[in-house]
């Protein structure tokens, strides 16, 4: 249920950008609000979306943070989706460089790079 997801998420939404000690954290219901954007079609949404919590992450833990490569990895796939391949391709291979910096991240990399077949 789409529809009810994205009211909920946008409550949690609301709610932690209420609370000043939260921090990034709104981030997480963000990328999750987005996602369900996606996933109902409502690309542009899911694309603005993306690109405000990217903005966000990176200015609160700069680009060595896997909740970064993730943003990227994201946004790009909805790029993706929207036909627009060459910005696609750049960001995922933003998500890689980020995602080889950091110890213990094949997984993500792994990821990034089967997005990048599609």
């Amino acid at each position: 249920d789409y529809p009810g997801a994205e009211k909920s998420l946008k409550r949690a939404l609301w709610l932690s950008r209420q609370d000043p000690t939260s921090g990034p954290d709104w981030t997480y219901a963000a990328n999750n609000l987005a996602s369900v954007y996606f996933r109902m079609g409502r690309l542009a949404d899911a694309e603005q979306a993306h690109r405000e919590v990217l903005e966000a992450r990176r200015g609160a833990w700069g680009d060595a943070h896997p909740s970064v490569g993730v943003s990227y990895s994201n946004l790009a796939a909805v790029l993706l989706e929207r036909g627009r391949l060459e910005e696609a391709e750049a960001i995922f291979g933003q998500a890689l460089e980020l995602f080889a910096k950091l110890p213990g991240r094949e997984f993500d990399r792994g990821t990034v790079l089967l997005d990048l077949c599609v």
